[in-house]
Order: structure tokens, then C-alpha cells, then sequence
């Protein structure tokens, strides 16, 4: 089965993750949600990679997984340079021009915002992954982009699509999501979407830390939800001793 890029996950999940499966990784921002994302995508051997970034440049991609010797011959999309091309910087340059004592009237004829209106990331998000047809996986790093600036209706019904699809044509799906920031109904419904949660917490012993991965979910096999202590190392995301079986 395809590797989840990290040896001893696989090896107490199933030997990897079944073909046409979403994973969903929650934590905190210093829990290295990111790395785990990276290292999930470089674990692919065969298959196609499309990596989404909502908040990292292709270049600072690219540079990460280099620094680990990971995979380098994915699609890398950054979402967040299409915002700052599209939006932000059309933003600020009306506000630049508004500071110069241009009227609101005179700011839309320079057409500063043109377009804007028009461009739902979401949207795209969705249309870009239902274009793999097969042996692919695809990474979302993050929700959080989506969740802040559209309905949650809305990215629940695209997290639904994105998840049939991937089902229906064999890939691998992974999304990452900052955990106990958005209302409990949004969070346990696309924890319900996906076939495997992970859950990467810090915690803290006496006067230091511990790093916690939590297998929260696998579909129809609940004997795998396990607790595994982790670092951080050269290898990125490095599970050590697993302690606790439920």
C-alpha cells in the first residue's frame, strides 16, 4: 500500500494507507504540521504529486524539501501567491493610491480591482484536483485559508467532492488543519469525511515538552487508534516509542 512517508506509521497502521483514502492532520502551529504535509508527499513512489500551499511560496517548498532530501518533482501550487497577486496587492495598491488623495470613484476607474470579484480559490481548488484521473496524491496545506475567508458550508461541500473523487479514482488525499480554533460541529464534520485523523499535539511534562501523534481514526479498523511519541529530526517527523493502544 502507499507509504504515508513515515516508516513506523505505517507499520501500526496498515502497512501504509489504502488507495482512494483522505487523511486529515490536526494540531497546533508548532506541532509541525507543515513538515508532516512535506514528508506525506514526498512518501509517494510512483505517483503523481500535487502539493497545495496556502501559505508558502513554490521557492520556500521547494527549499524544505530539498533540506530533508525529500521528493522535489512535485506540482507545487501556492495559493498564497495567487492571493497576493490577485488580491492583496491589488488591495494595497488602492490603499496606496487612496493615501495620495485619489477618490474611491477614481481607484475603481484605474481599475485597481478588477477581477477580484471573479476569483473563488475554493472553487479552484476543487476543479484542480477533480482533473487526476489516477495514481496521484494530493496534499492541502491548509483548510485553515479556506475556512477563514469562505462559508464553512461551503468548504465542507468541497471537502466532500474533493473526497469522493479521490475515493472513486484510487488517489491519496492529505489536508492539514489547525485544531480547537473553529466551531465543534465544522471540525467533527470533516473529521468525518476523512477515512484517517491524525492528531499531532504538544504537550507539556513537567518543565519540558512532548511531542504526541495521535491516530484518532482509521475507517472500519478501530483497533489502530494508537498514541505514538515523536521528534523532530533530520528526517523530519520521527516516531519513537508507541504509548498507549486503545
Amino acid at each position: 500500500m502507499p507509504s504515508t512517508g513515515i516508516k513506523k506509521l505505517d507499520e501500526v497502521l496498515m502497512d501504509g494507507i489504502p488507495d482512494g483514502s483522505s487523511v486529515l492532520v490536526m494540531g497546533t502551529p508548532s506541532s509541525g504540521m507543515e513538515l508532516f504535509a512535506k514528508q506525506f508527499a514526498s512518501g509517494a513512489k510512483n505517483e503523481d504529486v500535487v502539493y497545495f500551499t496556502t501559505s508558502e511560496t513554490e521557492s520556500e517548498v521547494k527549499s524544505m524539501l530539498k533540506s530533508y532530501k525529500w521528493r522535489e518533482d512535485i506540482n507545487i501550487i501556492s495559493i498564497s501567491t495567487q492571493y497576493y497577486e490577485k488580491i492583496l496587492a491589488k488591495e494595497l495598491e488602492a490603499s496606496k493610491l487612496k493615501k495620495e488623495g485619489l477618490s474611491v470613484s477614481d481607484i475603481a476607474k484605474l481599475g485597481t480591482f478588477e477581477g477580484r470579484e471573479d476569483i473563488n480559490f475554493l472553487e479552484t481548488l476543487t476543479y484542480e484536483i477533480s482533473k487526476l484521473k489516477k495514481n496521484y496524491r494530493v496534499v492541502v496545506d491548509s483548510l485553515d485559508f479556506f475556512l477563514e475567508r469562505y462559508p464553512p458550508e461551503d468548504v465542507l461541500s468541497a471537502a466532500r467532492t474533493i473526497e469522493a473523487h479521490v475515493h472513486y479514482t484510487k488517489g491519496l488525499a492529505l489536508f492539514t488543519m489547525i485544531k480547537d480554533v473553529y466551531d465543534k460541529r465544522i471540525e467533527n464534520s470533516i473529521s468525518a469525511i476523512a477515512d484517517c485523523v491524525i492528531e499531532l499535539e504538544v504537550v507539556k511534562i513537567g518543565t519540558g515538552f512532548e511531542n504526541r501523534l495521535v491516530v484518532q481514526k482509521v475507517k472500519n479498523m478501530p483497533q489502530k487508534i494508537i498514541t505514538l511519541i515523536y521528534s523532530i529530526t533530520d528526517k523530519g517527523v520521527t516516531p519513537e516509542t508507541i504509548s498507549r493502544i486503545g
